[in-house]
């Protein structure tokens, strides 16, 4: 049976509001974002390996995680725990970028692999 990735990564991200109590986590981008910080993410990818008795196996999972804040600083805080939390459930960091947003929003696009 395969593991219901979406709610684990949505609960464990949920989790960074004690570190961040204004933090709220989307499983897609809303058209506006009314608060930072704020977390979006979702599965880019997940390929069950399977069995010889074609049960499922592991699960190969790439999951993007964006991350916006108004400040530089607060977006470095942020990925620092984003990456602690998903690594600490064996999702590594295999991809991050800063990207330009002409509004003023700090936009950092991640991607973990499990």
């Amino acid at each position: 049976m395969m593991d219901d990735t979406r709610k684990t990564i949505y609960d464990i991200l949920k989790s960074l509001v004690v570190e961040f109590p204004t933090l709220k986590v989307y499983q897609q981008r809303p058209e506006v974002l009314e608060s930072f910080p704020c977390i979006t993410f979702n599965i880019e990818s997940n390929i069950p390996t399977y069995t010889l008795d074609r049960g499922i196996g592991r699960q190969t999972i790439v999951v993007k995680v964006d991350i916006w804040t108004q400040s530089s600083n607060n977006g470095k805080d942020v990925l620092i725990e984003v990456e602690n939390v998903l690594r600490n459930i064996d999702y590594l960091l295999t991809y991050n970028l800063d990207i330009l947003d002409s509004s003023g929003i700090f936009h950092i696009t991640t991607q973990f692999t499990y």
